[in-house]
């Protein structure tokens, strides 16, 4: 069996776009990231990895601010994906923006500055 944790994300982004076609009215799926030892999971709008870096982008969503558009609350995690624990897809009420989710595989071998 092979560890190829950027299929596990196209398959988590695939599942995303099926609850979406598929969600009850008024509701939206959103995905959330458990990190080993955090004790909050965090929500994400899209996930990039790393081919060969073992490193994972998480682009954390700030609640009402789920926007293509560049926001001051907009945070960038890098993590190691053995530090992921699992992820995991729930409803949610739709709010003021909806939620989207994405999955890419970084272009460079290694994320900038690392």
């Amino acid at each position: 069996m092979t560890n190829d944790f950027h299929a596990m994300w196209r398959t988590i982004g695939s599942q995303y776009e099926q609850m979406k076609e598929q969600a009850p009215y008024g509701h939206e799926p959103v995905v959330h990231v458990h990190l080993v030892g955090a004790a909050e999971a965090i929500p994400v709008s899209r996930i990039e990895t790393h081919r060969g870096q073992g490193l994972v982008l998480l682009h954390v969503i700030t609640a009402g601010t789920n926007t293509s558009e560049p926001h001051p609350s907009d945070r960038l995690i890098y993590v190691a994906h053995d530090r992921i624990g699992h992820a995991e897809i729930s409803f949610q009420r739709i709010g003021p923006r909806p939620s989207e989710f994405s999955v890419g595989e970084a272009k460079d071998e290694a994320p900038v500055g690392m």
